[in-house]
């Protein structure tokens, strides 16, 4: 305080800098994760390996449950006509123990993809590459399948009256709709940001 009775001031001097806050600022990333608008940011895990984990594991468990239905619809074809009065549809011996043997296999096929559909969910490296292998099995496997149907019409395997030929075929063309899934698993499971999420980029 100078002779005046006032405060000197100090031109010279800078003003005084505002303090800045000690606690950091959340980034976006951040503030999705604890909004629960991203499921990778939330889980660690990229969003697709999710979503085909929890569809394998869906598609995996009802295969398991619905198939054995259709090898009973196989042994039993001729009764299960007679109680609902529907058209007969006879199969070749032959023909009738490869639907079976396929049937059984599919049985398979369904418990290794919920397994796969496990490992997936829990981002372990053989979910992804089993789901690859798994892929391209099925699909062979389905056009295979595909081409013995035809077969089996050209050649008479199959003994079924002709209102029925309009649903086997149907049939057929919703296995070849089924192949899509695989499809889309493998091209997935291929690509480069999933690699990466299991450290196999």
């Amino acid at each position: 305080m100078d002779e005046t009775g006032q405060n000197p001031v100090n031109i010279g001097s800078p003003a005084a800098e505002p303090t800045k806050a000690t606690h950091p600022i959340a980034t976006p990333k951040e503030q999705q994760s604890s909004a629960g608008g991203d499921l990778r940011y939330a889980t660690g895990k990229p969003t697709s390996v999710m979503v085909f984990g929890v569809l394998n594991i869906v598609f995996g468990g009802l295969g398991i449950l619905c198939t054995p239905f259709s090898i009973l619809m196989i042994l039993g074809a001729e009764k299960f006509a007679a109680m609902s009065q529907a058209p007969v549809i006879e199969y070749a011996p032959a023909y009738r123990i490869v639907l079976l043997a396929s049937s059984i296999v599919g049985i398979g096929f369904s418990a290794w993809l919920l397994a796969l559909g496990i490992g997936l969910v829990k981002m372990k490296g053989w979910g992804r590459r089993g789901s690859v292998i798994y892929s391209i099995i099925v699909i062979v496997w389905g056009i295979v399948g595909v081409v013995l149907n035809i077969l089996s019409l050209h050649f008479g395997w199959i003994n079924m009256p002709e209102r029925s030929i309009p649903g086997f075929i149907g049939g057929m063309c919703g296995g070849m709709v089924g192949m899509v899934y695989p499809v889309l698993l493998l091209i997935f499971m291929q690509t480069g940001k999933v690699k990466r999420a299991f450290g196999e980029g």
